[in-house]
């Protein structure tokens, strides 16, 4: 009987094959749900489901899917840098075992996006709607969870600082994230105004949250959407091209900012937060100008000394990492780091605007890499491994989003 049930979800023979295709559904059920109560699980739902489809892979006969290659040399090219820039780390032992971790969490994440390809018109409905479905019951809990820090004061789980809201801050960048793959399934199955719907709703919910990532994520990725679907293929190059220049310029760029005085003088009027991001990027870019050229080594901003730039004695400038991709990437990966993280980004637009697929589904893809960009610039730390898990977990929601006739 289970093995009848099983072969039903996915209509393959091989048994490998159809566990394989049903660690996705799992994954598509449970993302959201798990973003929100806890974010660092997205990483055993990504290797469970990337070993899953790894397996299959190696072992299955479906059909050979051509992933996009040179995103993955360069993305493969920076792991390889980081690990030899771990010779010279503030914590060389530590930063090449995270080089390893990362390597096995990027082969699992590429793997669960081999798994999410080549579903027929059923099954895919069927991951549509477990999609949607785990969608619903994030956005349930982050509900749930805003109405009992109302009405108590404090947090139904997480630690916090003085604010119980911030540990729904997580669970919003998730929900914001996954909004452009769910919007996707809305406006094929349902209705363009729909999806339009949605996103409003969502970005007005999460407005009562302290998440400002989370805003940030949805007034980029909604930028970035209409700006592709209004002028096509073009503007998705623009954007991708903006945001490599960006990377290889964070340093001045955020020099610039920090030291601008009418910033300084809005962020006196923001949160504390903000004020603190402009302290410790002020902080960053003058350490990266210590090590211009190789920088620090692999995941050394959380050793740099700063005992000497301590805000208070209970806040340090810069707590563990940069909050910033770019500039953390720079200081501990030096120019060579910053290049190839800015081709990679090049690459990845290209891929995703040479796709043979309609100009909606290109904006939604160039929305979904916009969102996650733009929540890299202000928050997480780059090595993150939920964060880097999220990222796989995207591409292969927003590839189970496509339509039925585009499959």
């Amino acid at each position: 009987m289970m093995e009848s049930s099983a072969q039903g979800l996915s209509g393959r023979q091989n048994p490998i094959e159809r566990f394989a295709d049903v660690t996705v559904l799992v994954l598509c059920l449970s993302i959201g749900l798990t973003g929100v109560l806890a974010s660092m699980g997205i990483t055993v739902l990504v290797a469970l489901a990337g070993l899953a489809g790894l397996v299959a892979w190696i072992s299955a006969n479906r059909p050979p899917i051509a992933l996009p290659r040179l995103p993955l040399i360069t993305l493969a090219a920076l792991i390889v840098w980081a690990a030899i820039s771990s010779l010279w780390a503030l914590n060389e032992p530590k930063a090449f075992i995270l080089c390893l971790r990362l390597f096995a969490l990027c082969l699992a994440g590429l793997s669960l996006l081999y798994a999410s390809h080549g579903y027929s018109p059923r099954i895919r409905a069927r991951l549509n709607n477990a999609l949607m479905a785990g969608y619903t019951l994030g956005l349930l809990a982050l509900v749930i969870g805003f109405i009992y820090i109302k009405q108590t004061g404090d947090s139904l789980w997480g630690s916090y600082f003085n604010d119980p809201l911030t540990t729904l801050n997580n669970g919003a960048v998730i929900m914001a994230l996954l909004l452009w793959p769910v919007a996707m399934i809305v406006w094929s199955r349902i209705h363009p105004a729909a999806a339009v719907l949605l996103v409003g709703i969502v970005a007005s919910g999460l407005l009562f949250l302290s998440s400002g990532a989370s805003l940030l994520s949805i007034a980029s990725g909604l930028i970035a959407f209409v700006l592709v679907f209004a002028f096509g293929r073009p503007a998705g190059l623009a954007i991708g091209v903006i945001i490599a220049g960006l990377i290889v310029m964070a340093p001045p760029v955020m020099e610039n900012f920090s030291h601008s005085e009418s910033l300084k003088n809005l962020a006196m009027d923001a949160p504390t937060s903000v004020e603190h991001r402009l302290l410790m990027w002020d902080f960053v870019t003058s350490k990266i100008a210590e090590n211009p050229l190789l920088g620090w080594g692999m995941d050394s901003s959380r050793n740099l000394p700063q005992d000497a730039f301590r805000l208070a004695p209970n806040m340090e400038i810069m707590p563990l990492h940069p909050h910033n991709a770019a500039l953390q990437i720079r200081l501990e990966l030096g120019w060579p780091g910053i290049i190839i993280a800015a081709a990679l980004i090049l690459t990845i637009f290209q891929s995703i605007l040479n796709a043979d697929l309609p100009k909606f589904q290109i904006a939604i893809r160039v929305a979904a890499a916009s969102a996650y960009l733009s929540v890299g610039a202000v928050s997480y730390g780059v090595w993150q491994n939920w964060w880097i898990a999220m990222a796989w977990a995207l591409a292969a929601t927003v590839t189970i989003a496509i339509p039925h006739n585009s499959s």
